[in-house]
């Protein structure tokens, strides 16, 4: 009988994969992202309950499966807030303020309901992924998933001047590293710190 014979070292533990790794999801340009949010918000506006989920991707920056696991009583505050209390890291676990335009959308969602009812209904995670294809589709713009959404928040908010630790802790992330390398769209960051930059020399404040 042959006895097996165990390599001491793994064989394939120098090799390299060829090319660099990619990082970050294809992301909407401006405008396309202002025809995608209408689309989204005329379905809301008549209770398409699949946009205003697709929506909570691009202004709140939340995953698919935090969109899907809410509760009623999540909604806090008249509508103004969000609670996020479980999650993989300590990170995650966070309290998000809900945008204005969203608020009365939330608010139906949770009418008649009881406190620990889904908000949105039983729904998989990859539901949310499906509704903002589907918005793609009908504002015509490039189809992208939630993800991108959530990466497209990222950019936009450090366009804004927000800082990248501010990012990373409402999207529930660990570290900036992580939400700099990907998810934000490269050069937002260093667009931004211009803009800083010759605010400050106008004599503004940093």
């Amino acid at each position: 009988m042959q006895t097996k014979k165990w390599l001491a070292t793994n064989p394939l533990a120098d090799i390299q994969g060829i090319g660099k790794r990619k990082h970050g999801k294809p992301q909407l340009r401006i405008d396309e992202a202002r025809r995608w949010l209408a689309v989204a918000n005329t379905l809301a506006d008549d209770g398409d309950a699949g946009a205003i989920a697709a929506m909570t991707t691009l202004l709140m920056g939340m995953r698919s499966s935090e969109v899907v696991e809410r509760v009623v009583r999540d909604l806090d505050d008249g509508g103004r807030q969000l609670w996020i209390p479980d999650s993989k890291t300590l990170a995650g676990r966070r309290r998000l303020e809900v945008p204005e335009v969203l608020q009365p959308h939330l608010r139906g969602l949770s009418e008649a309901k009881l406190p620990n009812a889904l908000l949105f209904g039983h729904h998989w995670r990859d539901w949310p992924r499906k509704q903002v294809k589907r918005i793609c589709e009908l504002a015509k713009v490039p189809t992208v998933c939630a993800h991108s959404m959530r990466g497209l928040h990222s950019t936009l908010a450090i366009e804004a001047g927000t800082t990248a630790h501010a990012v990373a802790s409402s999207l529930g992330h660990e570290s900036p590293t992580v939400t700099l390398r990907s998810y934000v769209a490269p050069g937002t960051a260093q667009r931004a710190n211009s803009r800083r930059i010759l605010t400050v020399l106008k004599g503004g404040q940093r």
